[in-house]
């Protein structure tokens, strides 16, 4: 049976409000910021790269990249080494403190959905976990180009509707 799309807005607009609740729980323990995160997995999926390369990456400015890997790097998380090809280039790498804290917040992202899960009652857990495969297969990344374009669509469908002030 296929969803209708009120009841697929339905999901995803549950799934969101899941997301950013979340998101603004762990928050709290404020390990690094979600950009400096992002910043960290890039490095440790990709590998060492050029600051301006990195900054391109994460869609952010070469000016405020260099702020956060300055930040990083004075935390032991990045260090920057030459290229070994050429001397002259200076690489961005994420370090094994560096690798440890991306460890440590996804251990605690983990235990915190665990958590949430087991305050469930039994039925709930069941469907929770019976749409395991489902979940993972949402972070396909062959899904993600069309997503994307999805959601920017109905984001300018948006703002072209939204009322003049008067």
């Amino acid at each position: 049976m296929t969803l209708t799309e009120q009841q697929r807005t339905a999901t995803a607009e549950a799934l969101d409000d899941v997301t950013r609740f979340v998101i603004r729980q762990l928050e709290t323990l404020r390990l690094i910021s979600l950009s400096a995160a992002a910043t960290l997995g890039t490095l440790d999926s990709s590998g060492p790269c050029r600051l301006t390369e990195l900054a391109g990456r994460e869609g952010i400015s070469q000016p405020s990249m260099t702020t956060m890997v300055s930040r990083l790097e004075r935390q032991g998380l990045v260090e920057r080494r030459r290229d070994p090809s050429d001397g002259r280039i200076v690489l961005v790498a994420i370090t094994g403190a560096g690798q440890d804290m991306l460890r440590r917040r996804t251990v605690g992202r983990v235990a915190f959905l665990s958590s949430l899960i087991g305050a469930l009652d039994p039925t709930e857990q069941r469907a929770v976990a019976d749409a395991t495969a489902a979940l993972r297969h949402m972070t396909d990344p062959t899904a993600v180009p069309a997503a994307l374009a999805a959601a920017k669509h109905a984001a300018d469908q948006h703002v072209e509707k939204r009322p003049e002030r008067t």
